[in-house]
């Protein structure tokens, strides 16, 4: 009997194993001998380790003390060293053949060859991450795929581009590494909500880009799940809206300006806030309000919180002449003036201003008039940078309505202040007036 079992055994396609409780191998059938080239007594006990791939060694003797442990059925893979030396990966499936008390008194396993499945579904997962990248990187969205605990698993390149980085260097950074650290903290919280319960990802924060500035983004993170509620992965769309947050932020500070206006805030608290204003809004720059009185003409400061006084200082209230630079072209010709390079411009070589601004650390210099509805240049209004530049369209439109909002103020102040003038000077008019005298007949 014991023969006639080993001849159907040895005429199966598979390895088949037997090992006692303690997962001694004390039986394996002749494929296992036909396919390693080793002989029975090497193989027994513990010898067919030696087959084992060195790397996958310790995984499944752990995975198979565990299984021992535990007294049920258990799989593992492992790799083996066919005669010739290349190695092939195996599935081993164990089994527990127990007395009527439960107890373990022999285990049975079946050891497969799955080298040639595990290639196709690999090249099936390969066809398919590359279908997929395709897709995604034809996507015009930032996409990325993480692991159900937050780790970065794929990007596609627009996300990659937008970040500067590849997906290598994105899987080594932490959470918030991106993220403008005013932001950082409340976008980690919310992260971490989401791990923790399995709910989606919804959050708005500034993002470092490429060129190391930072824009508004809309992150969006979807949870994957198994049937059975578990989360396997993250798909993760971030959306660019800087337009919009600065649209939105440009739109609630014209509000306020308008606002101090209309409630007769000072000439000077008015241009300041504007300048603060177009500070935030158009960022790394400072910003300057000059007013021209034509009866000299003269060139007067009137606001410039962030500029330094020893830049403005010397030419307040001076003649106005091309040589106090751009603002003082704007006026006269009644046209923007864009100083993008004001070290190397030839037009600036010889001038004061150009002595005082590099002085000062300015390097460009946007100036744009401030006209009356009538079309007379009020005043200037410039924007100072510490490094060449030329405006952006956003730069350009900003200045076009704080320059609206800067006319309204000048014109209402100086409406005011005729009006105050005329007031005060009626009644010394009409005491100059002397009542005619009437004769009767």
């Amino acid at each position: 009997m014991e023969s006639e079992f080993t001849s159907i055994v040895d005429a199966l396609p598979d390895i088949v194993l037997t090992a006692r409780p303690d997962g001694n191998v004390d039986f394996l059938n002749h494929r296992w001998y036909e396919y390693t080239g080793s002989s029975d007594d090497y193989a027994l006990g513990q010898g067919w380790q030696a087959a084992i791939h060195p790397a996958d060694l310790t995984e499944i003797l752990d995975r198979w003390r565990a299984v021992l442990a535990s007294g049920e059925q258990g799989d593992m893979q492992a790799r083996i060293r066919r005669l010739d030396g290349k190695y092939r990966r195996f599935l081993f499936r164990m089994r527990p053949i127990t007395n009527p008390s439960g107890q373990v008194v022999k285990w049975c396993g079946m050891v497969t060859d799955i080298e040639d499945q595990q290639l196709a579904a690999e090249e099936a997962l390969r066809i398919g991450e590359s279908r997929f990248r395709t897709i995604a990187d034809s996507i015009p969205a930032q996409i990325a795929v993480m692991t159900p605990t937050g780790e970065v698993q794929s990007a596609n390149r627009q996300f990659l581009e937008y970040v500067g980085a590849t997906l290598e260097e994105l899987k080594g950074w932490a959470p918030g590494d991106t993220v403008h650290p005013d932001d950082s903290p409340r976008e980690i919280a919310a992260w971490k909500r989401s791990l923790a319960t399995g709910e989606p990802f919804d959050i708005e924060h500034r993002t470092r880009r490429t060129d190391r500035g930072y824009r508004w983004v809309h992150v969006r993170g979807l949870p994957v799940k198994h049937d059975d509620g578990r989360v396997t992965g993250w798909y993760v769309l971030q959306t660019d809206i800087d337009d919009r947050k600065r649209a939105e932020a440009q739109l609630a500070g014209e509000k306020r300006l308008l606002e101090m206006v209309a409630s007769g805030y000072s000439l000077p608290d008015v241009l300041n806030a504007l300048c603060r204003f177009v500070e935030d809004t158009a960022t790394e720059c400072s910003c300057g309000v000059y007013l021209i009185d034509w009866s000299g003409p003269t060139f007067h400061h009137a606001a410039a919180p962030s500029v330094p006084a020893t830049f403005y200082a010397p030419i307040d209230g001076a003649v106005l002449r091309d040589e106090i630079g751009p603002c003082a072209i704007a006026a006269r010709l009644k046209t923007q003036v864009i100083a993008a390079d004001i070290e190397s411009d030839l037009q600036w070589k010889d001038s004061a201003f150009r002595t005082l601004a590099l002085a000062n650390g300015i390097k460009s210099c946007w100036s744009t008039p401030i006209y009356s509805l009538a079309g007379t240049v009020l005043g200037t209004f410039a924007l100072y940078q510490r490094a060449p530049a030329k405006p952006t369209p956003l730069q350009l439109d900003l200045i076009a309505q704080v320059t609206h909002i800067a006319s309204i103020a000048i014109e209402r102040t100086q409406g005011e202040a005729a009006l105050r003038r005329s007031e005060a000077f009626l009644p010394k008019l009409n005491a100059s007036v002397q009542p005619a005298a009437f004769c009767g007949p």
